[in-house]
């Protein structure tokens, strides 16, 4: 099936991924006003559904977006949608502030909300392969204080100019540091480090990573002593091991940032096959 011609969904109708567009005047474009969510199914089974929706809809609470769906009304569509095709897919759920229904652009709130799913071929980061990064020079992760990282949302000028930069240079990505020189996380990736059989994920700055909270859950199940906390670039270079986490691919090694290099551990190993466990667990799997 060609990308385009993928099921989606648009402002109540279904219809292709090619039919979905927004105008130029839309201020999901002029200002990057807009919150988006992607879930993967696979056999069928979506990981953490739940808190993939909440956080969804909340987003567009906090960011005065009102559509008119709720949660059940998104689950009839995403399953009507992985109705259509007979293969593992992505699905991105999308909503732009709309465009202004009068000359000013400053008419922010008076604009009608464009609402749509779009589906895509299932993939993973890398195509499953470890990860080289690179710690960006050029641009820090902006601060919680003024993007509230909790949502999805289309304000990724630094995210995407650090890829470029990284890009620019052989690696495969990014990770931003904070303005206090705290790692925060990677474009489409959270990230934790391994050090003596702990596992540390960067706390502040950065979208609270659903695949990663899974993990720390899977950690707490299996008497694996997992936090939320800073980590320095004094402390990445000592760590044992590193890995990231993304619903595009689970849990994800990282072969090197920079000079650092890192090798597997068994305790990533065994984070890797209890996150593959868990699809197949109704405490973090729901069926479409």
């Amino acid at each position: 099936m060609n990308k385009d011609n993928f099921p989606a969904w648009y402002n109540g109708k279904f219809c292709y991924a090619s039919d979905v567009s927004i105008r130029m005047q839309d201020f999901g474009l002029l200002r990057s006003y807009g919150v988006y969510e992607v879930i993967s199914i696979k056999n069928n089974c979506v990981l953490a559904l739940d808190q993939h929706l909440d956080r969804f809809l909340q987003g567009c609470k906090y960011y005065y977006i009102d559509i008119p769906y709720q949660f059940d009304d998104l689950v009839g569509i995403i399953k009507e949608l992985n109705a259509q095709v007979a293969e593992d897919i992505h699905v991105w759920l999308i909503v732009t502030r709309g465009e202004p229904i009068s000359y000013d652009t400053r008419d922010v709130l008076n604009a009608k909300p464009n609402v749509a799913m779009i589906t895509e071929p299932y993939s993973q980061i890398n195509d499953g392969n470890a990860l080289r990064l690179s710690v960006s020079k050029k641009v820090r992760r902006i601060s919680d204080v003024s993007i509230n990282q909790k949502y999805k949302n289309f304000a990724r000028q630094d995210f995407t100019i650090a890829q470029i930069e990284t890009s620019l240079k052989g690696f495969d990505g990014p990770l931003l540091l904070d303005n206090n020189d705290l790692l925060t996380e990677g474009p489409q990736f959270s990230v934790a480090i391994i050090k003596d059989g702990k596992v540390l994920s960067p706390a502040k700055n950065r979208l609270p990573g659903i695949t990663m909270d899974v993990i720390r859950l899977l950690c707490q199940e299996h008497n694996i002593e997992f936090a939320y906390g800073d980590i320095t670039k004094e402390l990445l270079n000592l760590a044992d091991d590193m890995f990231a986490t993304s619903t595009a691919g689970g849990v994800i090694s990282i072969s090197s940032v920079d000079s650092k290099q890192f090798v597997e551990t068994a305790l990533q190993q065994k984070l890797k096959n209890l996150y593959q466990q868990a699809w197949n667990q109704d405490r973090y799997s729901t069926r479409i």
